[in-house]
């Protein structure tokens, strides 16, 4: 099969700006794209680093009362469930950077 691409406008609003951002500076999307438009980016606010992202993921987990590893718990969850788990989690202090409470995940 011949497969052709045409490069592409990338939009992102807010949140959807950071992750504009992140295809801009990924290599691997760079090719997939010729534009991008960034509306209210909140870059300011920091990513997560890895033992914050953990925390984040086992308050979840807890939430959910799954054990870390446990796909097949996860995966039986409806998104009431998955819902209810993050709104709990999004309360909880995860990080000492102020900023990172406007976006919890």
């Amino acid at each position: 099969m011949n497969y052709f691409f045409k490069k592409i406008t990338l939009f992102g609003q807010s949140a959807g700006a950071q992750s504009t951002t992140v295809h801009l500076l990924t290599s691997d999307m760079q090719s997939m794209f010729n534009n991008a438009i960034l509306q209210s980016d909140p870059m300011t606010i920091p990513f997560r680093n890895y033992a914050e992202a953990l925390l984040i993921c086992d308050y979840f987990l807890k939430e959910l009362n799954c054990a870390v590893g446990d796909k097949a718990c996860i995966m039986n969850k409806n998104y009431t469930e998955i819902l209810v788990a993050q709104m709990a989690v999004e309360v909880k202090i995860s990080s000492a950077k102020l900023l990172e409470f406007f976006e919890p995940w």
